[in-house]
């Protein structure tokens, strides 16, 4: 079964109704892929101070989908040493930490945030 690490701003674009993001979601779903995010992607998604009860309902309803990456002491470790490497925000080095620490590619919106990390496989490119 393929598998596939999903970072914040391809569900927040999935949940907005971006036609290219939900067509890739769909077919990863229709393929059967496994699909994971980050913990810090689950709570980013519930960080928006106008988020409404709709909202949070369409959230959740993804979650619903994924298997969701709790951090561990080990992926911690994992993350530490992505930014000793390069400069990067905690949240990305932690969403590129569950990638590596899974062996899994990671699907973003923002390759540029995320090629960096050495032993991070990024997709973006697609359609």
């Amino acid at each position: 079964m393929n598998s596939i690490i999903i970072d914040t701003n391809v569900i927040i674009y999935y949940l907005a109704g971006n036609k290219k993001w939900v067509n890739v979601i769909n077919k990863l779903l229709d393929k059967k892929y496994k699909l994971y995010i980050s913990v810090i992607t689950e709570m980013e998604l519930f960080a928006w101070p106008t988020l409404t009860a709709n909202e949070q309902d369409k959230i959740n309803a993804i979650l619903d989908c994924v298997k969701i990456i709790n951090i561990d002491s080990k992926l911690a470790r994992i993350a530490g040493f992505l930014r000793q490497q390069v400069k990067s925000r905690t949240a990305d080095s932690l969403v590129a930490a569950t990638a590596k620490s899974l062996d899994l590619p990671l699907l973003t919106n923002n390759a540029k945030d995320f090629k960096k990390f050495k032993g991070v496989a990024v997709i973006s490119n697609v359609k």
